[in-house]
């Protein structure tokens, strides 16, 4: 192999490389490897194609760290679970024209997370206020009511919202009517 044929090779190797890129560590690596062969493409035909690429490098770095900071954010309730989805998008939206490969499928995975997060703290807020409903129609003690309905449920959707702001009315109606029962 003489000299052009294995600088192409390392050129090759590094470009598909980039692609690959699903963390900061191996972009590092990435980086490292590149800049130890970077004057040996000096003058050589792969010279710009290797700057692209370590352009192109950087940017996933931006974009992983941004993920990163995007994953990290709390999620204590519907909003902040939409708040990280719209993020999420935003990202893919601002990265659309040139993330490909491993990172693409990073982000679509995070998209995919956050989404399911959602959904399952919904559905499992709305199987407890399903549970509630049903032991209030049951006759379930009032003082057993007030309890069940201390429990905060952050992740319910509007509609179920609603439903809870009722069956509270009713219950803390059914609390008075009891008292002012016992007074006479």
């Amino acid at each position: 192999i003489n000299e052009i044929e294995q600088l192409e090779q390392i050129a090759r190797v590094l470009q598909d490389g980039v692609s690959e890129i699903d963390t900061l560590q191996a972009a590092q690596d990435w980086q490292t490897t590149c800049l130890r062969n970077l004057d040996r493409f000096e003058g050589s035909p792969f010279q710009s194609e290797l700057e692209k690429a370590q352009d192109r490098v950087q940017q996933i770095q931006s974009f992983l760290t941004e993920l990163r900071v995007i994953e990290q954010r709390p999620v204590r309730n519907l909003q902040e679970v939409d708040e990280t989805v719209q993020l999420l998008d935003a990202l893919q939206t601002k990265t659309q024209g040139w993330l490909i490969g491993k990172p693409l499928q990073k982000l679509s995975q995070a998209q995919q997370r956050a989404k399911r997060y959602g959904q399952q703290k919904s559905e499992e807020a709305h199987q407890w206020l399903v549970r509630v409903l049903t032991l209030y129609s049951q006759g379930e003690p009032i003082h057993r009511m007030v309890r069940e309905l201390d429990v905060d449920q952050p992740y319910l959707l509007p509609n179920d919202r609603i439903l809870l702001e009722q069956l509270k009315q009713n219950v803390k109606r059914k609390q008075e009517e009891d008292a002012i029962m016992r007074i006479e």
